[in-house]
């Protein structure tokens, strides 16, 4: 009887020992894909802060190769926005690389997700509200310089910019909820 409670101590230890490799394997293996993801969009935030940064260029540019000369004090407001969109997504770079998942729980991390993308949620508004007024700006700058080519080129830049800013957001809001049902595993 002494042999058989021995060999079950050795298998219930052999066992618990081997449940918790396989639990640790498991949270390794999803905290490697929420840092993977997290990354992904920290590298998407961060290709938008270099165009955001480059954007301002287009005024001169615009000045130079399209005969368009915008005023100055548009020329300020068009760079203005892009830096404070910049900004922006510095922003939310920095709030989502703080999110450690290895040395939060599950809890926190799902709070500082939930955070992250409220936060994200509110600077989108603020952005495209910012955004209405510069194009509104941009058509009272112009003036007189409206012509069918200027508006046709207003309304492609404007589809196409919506068009990737739509597939961007609805690319991090996809992670973000991959994330979320990880965490929730």
């Amino acid at each position: 009887m002494d042999n058989l409670d021995k060999l079950k101590k050795q298998w219930n230890k052999t066992t618990i020992k081997r449940d918790e490799r396989e639990r640790d394997l498991i949270d390794r293996t999803v905290n490697r894909r929420l840092t993977s993801t997290r990354e992904r969009i920290a590298m998407s935030q961060c290709v938008i802060v270099a165009v955001c940064l480059v954007a301002p260029a287009l005024i001169p540019l615009c000045r130079v190769t399209g005969g368009i000369d915008f005023p100055r004090w548009f020329g300020l407001v068009y760079t203005l926005f892009f830096i404070v969109m910049a900004a922006f997504q510095c922003v939310l770079y920095y709030v989502l690389s703080n999110i450690d998942f290895m040395k939060l729980s599950v809890k926190e991390a799902v709070n500082a997700l939930v955070k992250y993308r409220r936060l994200k949620m509110r600077l989108k508004f603020v952005s495209v509200a910012l955004g209405a007024v510069t194009i509104g700006l941009m058509f009272y700058a112009m003036g007189d310089m409206f012509s069918v080519e200027v508006i046709a080129g207003a309304w492609v830049g404007l589809v196409i910019g919506g068009a990737i800013g739509l597939m961007l957001d609805r690319r991090d809001r996809r992670l973000i909820s991959r994330m979320l049902d990880d965490l929730s595993e």
